[in-house]
């Protein structure tokens, strides 16, 4: 599957507690005033530094009622870690410091100060809390070290100087040569642009790729969390070419585009004990910052502005996936809520797309290990077999049969535990190994039998015994379930997933999305199509 057309994943989905509908169009919302807070995880190299580039330099920033510049740093690349010693980086650096008993109010005065003790072979910086500046010195191994220090330079400084003890809130900032151009509290926010650019023309490099807008950071104990400040227009412009392929129907493009936006502003704080709103993996939304604009991708997020898709005039949860097999679902067999809008439709235009027809095999071995990896001890695998399908053909409940019990998956579990991009869908059947779940007369709810011991019976009254005999027997018997013939063998290590479509079934089908548009319709009839009973506005 291309990276490009990777679904929307929520790794916690079972457990999701889902609001819907909570911002109204009545309340005035315009997405070019909107800003969010993006977390970044792809390409950092480290949790305990980073690196920034700008061919002009770059301006530091506070925010209050409006971005005030701290200061500009006219160098292309600086160098942002936690206030900590790092084996990794090969470096003496402690948590302790010095402090002069001063304060300034801008850093231009800190400046020549800092500089001055710099000229005496003083290890002095700047340091940055509550929109005034101190001046911090070295940075030491114990609070030993540092008083040692101070006796040292007592004479040469003559101001009240005291130990700064370890604190998990501190990030330096270095420039290229290491040199300490600043330390300050993460509750002291600093947004980071490139030198005399506003939000909409800043481009700063994070490593490898370019993002728009600011760049800041937060601190949580020993990670380092490096954050992306960008309009809400401009992070859909680096989100719809990661979710569609930018040479797609610019009516497709403009579906995803309208998808993104609601599922962004619906979405807002969805990683708050982080700092930021949301990340730039498949858990929330790929994002992947200026790299990854394309003309057509822009064209459609500029060309939709303010466009969100509602229900009963609340903008609704856009949920969407890659291709739904020829029937999206409904959303109480994927989690527990029924969601009016994200109603199960047939779905024939994604029929003929990539992974409409798709095989996993996993071994007895693969499942235990799946099943331990997620707490479920059922012993050796006996048997896997769906016991509840939805009215899609999705499987709602798998049985797994083991030597020391039975454990049911439910809806999206087996996904979840087997794996996403392995079990590509819910939509599928399994080639039953030495075992099946049948409906008697005699029992309202499924049970399993064991092949070995069962016989069958046809409409013309014919008995036949599943159990083999003869060298050459593989013990396989042809069955049919209501809907296919099946082959069922006991003698198998391995178990067959044959499926259908790519993703939860959930709301749009992208490849369908691609195939509307394709046909001739327009994005709002591709929205309404796999969102029930919805609006444009």
């Amino acid at each position: 599957m291309n990276k490009k057309l990777r679904i929307v994943i929520l790794c916690s989905i079972i457990a999701l507690v889902m609001t819907f509908g909570h911002i109204t169009v009545s309340e005035g919302v315009n997405t070019n005033d909107r800003y969010i807070k993006v977390g970044l995880q792809s390409p950092l190299y480290s949790d305990k530094w980073v690196n920034l580039y700008s061919s002009d330099g770059f301006s530091l920033m506070t925010v209050d009622e409006g971005f005030e510049k701290v200061f500009d740093i006219i160098s292309t690349v600086i160098f942002v870690r936690l206030d900590y010693g790092f084996d990794d980086l090969e470096i003496e650096t402690g948590p302790y410091h010095i402090e002069l008993d001063m304060v300034y109010n801008s850093y231009e005065e800190v400046k020549e100060q800092v500089e001055y003790l710099r000229n005496n072979d003083i290890d002095a910086y700047p340091y940055f809390n509550n929109k005034v500046f101190k001046i911090w010195i070295g940075q030491f191994i114990s609070e030993q070290c540092a008083l040692d220090y101070i006796t040292e330079i007592e004479n040469t400084i003559k101001n009240e100087m005291k130990v700064v003890h370890p604190d998990n809130r501190r990030i330096f900032i270095n420039n290229f040569g290491g040199q300490e151009l600043l330390v300050f509290d993460k509750d002291t926010q600093l947004f980071i642009s490139s030198v005399n650019a506003d939000e909409l023309t800043s481009i700063v490099q994070v490593e490898k790729n370019k993002y728009r807008g600011y760049i800041t950071f937060n601190r949580i104990d020993d990670e380092l969390i490096t954050i992306n400040y960008v309009n809400l227009e401009q992070y859909l412009c680096g989100v719809v070419p990661r979710e569609m392929s930018g040479s797609w129907p610019i009516e497709a493009l403009k579906a995803q585009a309208v998808s993104a936006r609601n599922y962004a502003l619906q979405r807002l704080g969805m990683h708050a004990s982080k700092g930021y709103d949301l990340c730039d993996t498949t858990h929330c939304q790929v994002y992947g910052g200026y790299n990854s604009e394309k003309i057509n991708s822009t064209r459609a997020v500029t060309e939709t502005t303010n466009k969100l898709l509602t229900y009963n005039g609340k903008v609704v949860s856009t949920f969407y996936h890659s291709s739904s097999g020829g029937k999206t679902e409904d959303s109480e067999n994927v989690w527990s809520s029924v969601v009016p809008y994200l109603r199960g439709v047939d779905d024939e235009f994604s029929l003929g797309a990539p992974n409409e027809n798709w095989k996993l095999v996993m071994s007895k071995l693969q499942i235990k290990e799946a099943l331990e990896n997620n707490n479920i001890y059922i012993g050796e695998i006996i048997d896997i077999q769906p016991v509840e399908y939805s009215e899609s053909g999705r499987v709602i409940k798998l049985g797994i049969v083991g030597t020391e019990g039975i454990h049911f998956l439910k809806n999206e579990q087996s996904r979840a535990i087997f794996g996403y991009n392995s079990l590509k869908s819910t939509m599928y059947e399994v080639e039953s190994k030495g075992g099946a779940y049948v409906l008697g007369a005699n029992y309202a709810s499924p049970k399993r039998i064991s092949l070995d011991e069962t016989t069958i019976i046809s409409g013309s009254g014919a008995r036949t015994p599943t159990r083999g005999s003869g060298r050459n027997d593989n013990r396989q018997v042809r069955v049919f379930n209501g809907n296919k013939l099946k082959t069922i063998s006991s003698l198998s290590i391995n178990y067959v997933f044959e499926g259908s479509g790519w993703g939860h079934g959930l709301g749009m089908s992208q490849w369908g999305a691609k195939k509307m548009a394709e046909e001739g319709y327009t994005f709002e009839e591709i929205l309404k199509h796999y969102y029930t009973g919805t609006e444009i506005e």
